[in-house]
Formats: structure tokens, C-alpha cells, sequence
């Protein structure tokens, strides 16, 4: 258990970009690195987190965990992958509801286009591994297509109704992970009275530019709800709608698990989960393209930066022998310090 909660803390610290990332990088450190599965056991865990639904990445997370120890495993694998995130988020709704005006500062905005960037990279990364046929990539292609024909009025006016008697119902009703849940939250705090739209897409601004879920937001809306009432109120406030919006989902697979360990291995199911995975492709290329580049572009200027970071995404992906040269230089210090640079350039050309 203690291996398992030391390697999610190293990647609830260090894993930017939202869910698609966070998959790429579950994938990385513990298929190719680790070995704790393979590549074919990752792929269903992945299908069957999409299947239910909650916060996708921490749910793959938690079911990864609980293959390697249990529900110990499980749940120390989900407190150190959202513990740095809803801390850090936490403390940000304590401190913006006292300085709202933060909003407009120029670091701000720059996080926001390298979340952009970062989010992009990563919907590319899933295309090359879990849709190379042309076949597949088109079903990804026409799920995106439909969903952004469709747009976020199929769900958001259902679920400000659901909603209203209290967010704790958000964990388990919504379907495709954090970045196609994150603009749910705006509709029932805001018709609600709980807080105005400003204070929210500040808040979904920072958990774009956040190691770890997305869904941490939750933290920032329980601290920012709760801050008037001094700075314990606010972090219980924080806990309690953390803990409201992660349950549900982490119940949801301790009970799917036994019946999928079963069910995968039926050829039928096969060409499903390959379509599921296309699904998630299209899902989430969609919300890139409905949510996260607007939210870098609301800023003139910021979506090139965007188009920068993309570019630097990129060209880190050629310096495969850097770790050699650099051993002593932690894994993820690329993408930290272009984080970093996001923000102090951010901060040079993108103030208000």
C-alpha cells in the first residue's frame, strides 16, 4: 500500500493536462514503467471507468490501486492522486473570495492556454494508441462531430434541475470525465445564488492548470461557498463536497469490478471496448473544442500561446534520450517548466 500511495502522490503532483492526460501518463508509469498490468488489462479498466459514471481518471486511478492492494490499495491511491490538487484548489477558493479581482491576472490566462496545449497533446497521444485504423478514428470523428451538433444544452438544463436540492448528486449522474462535467458545474451554483459565474470559470481556469482531477473543483466551490464564514469553515466546506462529488464514483467501481473481470474476456465484448475507447476519444476532442480552447482564447493573444505550447509539447516528445543525459532531472520537469513559462509569459503579455 505504501508503493502504491508513493506512486500516485508523485503523479497527483506532477500529472497536468486533465483526464485524457492523466490516462496517458497511469499508462505510462504503470504499463511501460512499472508493469503492473498490461496493456490490454489497462484498456478495459479504461473502458469500464467510461462506462460508469464520475470522474473518469480518478476512478481508473482507484481501480488500479484496488487491483494492486485491495481497497486499502484503492483508496490510497485515490487520496495521494487528489489530495495536492483539492488542497492547492482548496486554499485558492479561501483566498479568491477574499481578492476576487485575481481573476483578470495575466498568469491566470496563460495556465489557461497551457492547459489548452496540454489537453490537445494528449487527445493526440490517445488517437495514435487506441485508434490507429482508419475505422476507428472515424467513429471518434463522429462522436466529437455529434456531440458539438448536439452542444451542452442536452445536459446542462437537466442537470441544473437534478441539481438544485444539492451537488452532491453531480458524482453520480455525469458520464465523460472532467472536462465534459466541469461546465456542468456552473449551472446549479450559479442559478442556485451559491456563488456568481465569475468566481466559477476562475475556479475552471486553475483546475485546468492543476496536477491530478479536474474534479477537484469541488474543493475550490466548497472553500469559496464557505470563506465568508472564516478559513475552517472554508476547508471543511472544501472536504465535504469533495468527498460528495468522488463517492459516488468510487462505489460505483468497487461494485463493477468482480462482474467486468469477467465480462472482458468474452470475445463479443472485444469490438465493444474498442468502440468504447473511440467513444472517449471523441468525447473528449469534443470538449477540447467546446470548453477548454474558448477558456484560452477568452483572453486575446491566448490561444496562440496555446498553438506555442502545443508546439513545445511536441518537440519534447523527440528528446527521448534527455532522462539518459539528465538522470538526477525528475521525469516530468519538461512539462513543469513549460507550465512555468506558460504562466510568467502569461503574465508579460496577457494581463488586463
Amino acid at each position: 500500500m505504501h508503493e502504491t500511495f508513493a506512486a500516485f502522490l508523485r503523479l497527483g503532483l506532477t500529472s497536468f493536462g486533465g483526464p485524457i492526460a492523466h490516462l496517458a501518463y497511469f499508462h505510462r508509469e504503470f504499463v511501460a514503467r512499472r508493469r503492473w498490468m498490461d496493456a490490454a488489462e489497462f484498456a478495459d479498466t479504461v473502458a469500464l471507468c467510461q462506462f460508469l459514471p464520475g470522474p473518469t481518471s480518478s476512478q481508473v486511478g482507484f481501480a488500479i490501486g484496488l487491483r494492486r492492494a485491495g481497497i486499502a490499495g484503492g483508496l490510497a491511491a485515490w487520496t495521494a492522486f487528489t489530495l495536492p490538487s483539492a488542497v492547492i484548489m482548496a486554499t485558492a477558493g479561501w483566498m479568491l473570495a477574499a481578492a476576487p479581482e485575481v481573476q483578470d491576472q495575466g498568469w491566470l490566462a496563460g495556465l489557461r492556454s497551457f492547459g489548452a496545449a496540454v489537453v490537445a497533446h494528449a487527445v493526440l497521444g490517445m488517437v495514435r494508441t487506441l485508434a490507429p485504423t482508419v475505422g476507428r478514428l472515424a467513429l471518434a470523428a463522429a462522436v466529437a462531430g455529434a456531440l458539438l451538433a448536439a452542444g451542452r444544452w442536452m445536459g446542462a438544463g437537466g442537470a441544473a434541475a437534478l441539481l438544485q436540492p444539492g451537488a452532491i448528486a453531480l458524482g453520480a449522474l455525469v458520464f465523460g470525465g472532467g472536462h465534459v462535467v466541469l461546465p456542468l458545474l456552473e449551472q446549479p451554483f450559479t442559478s442556485a445564488g451559491w456563488m456568481d459565474r465569475e468566481a466559477v470559470m476562475s475556479g475552471y481556469a486553475l483546475v485546468q492548470a492543476m496536477p491530478g482531477p479536474l474534479f477537484t473543483l469541488a474543493s475550490y466551490l466548497g472553500a469559496e461557498m464557505a470563506a465568508p464564514h472564516g478559513a475552517p469553515a472554508a476547508f471543511a466546506g472544501a472536504l465535504l463536497l469533495t468527498l460528495s462529488i468522488f463517492l459516488p464514483g468510487i462505489l460505483l467501481v468497487v461494485a463493477a469490478v468482480p462482474a467486468w473481470t469477467r465480462l472482458r474476456t468474452v470475445p463479443r465484448l472485444r469490438g465493444a471496448l474498442a468502440g468504447a475507447n473511440c467513444a472517449v476519444i471523441g468525447l473528449l476532442a469534443a470538449a477540447l473544442a467546446q470548453d477548454v480552447v474558448p477558456a484560452a482564447a477568452a483572453v486575446d493573444g491566448g490561444l496562440a500561446w496555446s498553438v506555442i505550447w502545443f508546439v513545445a509539447l511536441l518537440w519534447q516528445e523527440r528528446l527521448v534520450d534527455w532522462k539518459k543525459r539528465f538522470p538526477l532531472v525528475p521525469a516530468h520537469a519538461p512539462i513543469l517548466v513549460t507550465a512555468a513559462s506558460a504562466a510568467l509569459c502569461g503574465q508579460l503579455t496577457l494581463g488586463r
